[in-house]
């Protein structure tokens, strides 16, 4: 075979979650790897890519494409097609393209990674402490899309120009935020602002400890009150009960829903079930919050009790 007849051109079209995943930076990667030209570009059913170079190198391309995707992309079809040579120069990451119909999958929002943990906690980066931190390997995708193809513009990031540092890096194949779409930092990334409830700004260096200190002591406040309010309801719920005619008595129980109403006990049996009524009612006396929440509201109790 000459090497005319050997150099192919071939279009594969990928599907499944294969957007914000980092896939197009590893299509690239792998292009480079075989010596292919080309490009790769995001669509609305997923990404398409077009490759030209040696036939055995597009075959250990299109190997490599199935086995060794990106752990957050799940590949759910890969179809291979013929395409005529078109000569192109290089290989690079195209702008995405609008396909017939919406199928393709968004990744989840993902857990932030190892090394965007270390940069996080590392003084002298300059990402450190930013809440945002993410790269092609981590941060947000499902919450922040507005339409596919996955890209920055249809991103709540649109609002925010990357500045020249990022920008750098968003470029760079080599770094891992080659195009990750929501790819900033403290100088023109989000930020986050700490309010009060008359909307006055709170100046304080640790916003995000400063926010859980404030919300603890809020359900705190939450908790005791809800713990008197329902300790009251009990208290009246288990009154009404005992002064119920022994004819009418029905067998009130603690369940994962609150308290429901069972047939009548035999009448020898209310004196035993008044006493654990009581019983209960002195565990929640002493127990913490939390314990009331299984407690019913009083009209609920009145209602079995009269309906």
């Amino acid at each position: 075979m000459t090497m005319a007849e050997d150099y192919v051109a071939r279009r594969l079209e990928v599907s499944g979650i294969v957007q914000g995943v980092g896939f197009r930076p590893f299509v690239y990667q792998l292009a480079k790897k075989y010596h292919l030209k080309g490009d790769v570009a995001n669509t609305s059913s997923g990404v398409t890519i077009y490759v030209e170079g040696a036939l055995s190198n597009i075959e250990s391309f299109s190997r490599d494409l199935a086995q060794k995707n990106p752990p957050l992309s799940c590949i759910t079809k890969i179809s291979v097609h013929p395409e005529a040579v078109k000569n192109t120069n290089g290989f690079t990451i195209a702008k995405s393209k609008n396909s017939t119909g919406k199928s393709a999958l968004i990744s989840p929002d993902v857990s932030v990674c190892d090394d965007c943990l270390r940069e996080l906690f590392d003084p002298a980066d300059r990402r450190y402490q930013y809440p945002f931190i993410n790269c092609t390997n981590c941060g947000p995708r499902y919450t922040i899309i507005d339409d596919i193809p996955y890209d920055r513009p249809k991103t709540s990031m649109k609002h925010f120009k990357m500045c020249k540092r990022c920008q750098t890096e968003y470029d760079d194949p080599e770094n891992r935020r080659f195009h990750a779409q929501p790819n900033a930092c403290d100088v023109c990334g989000p930020h986050v602002t700490l309010y009060d409830n008359n909307r006055r700004e709170i100046k304080t260096e640790k916003l995000i400890k400063k926010t859980l200190e404030n919300l603890r002591l809020k359900l705190l406040d939450l908790s005791r009150k809800n713990t008197l309010l329902n300790f009251r309801e009990t208290k009246r719920s288990i009154r009404i009960i005992e002064e119920l005619p022994t004819d009418t008595y029905e067998k009130l129980v603690f369940s994962g829903e609150g308290m429901e109403f069972l047939p009548a006990d035999p009448p020898e049996e209310k004196d035993q079930e008044i006493g654990l009524l009581s019983e209960q009612k002195q565990l929640l006396i002493t127990a913490g919050a939390d314990d009331f929440t299984n407690l019913p509201q009083l009209n609920k109790v009145r209602k079995g009790l009269t309906g």
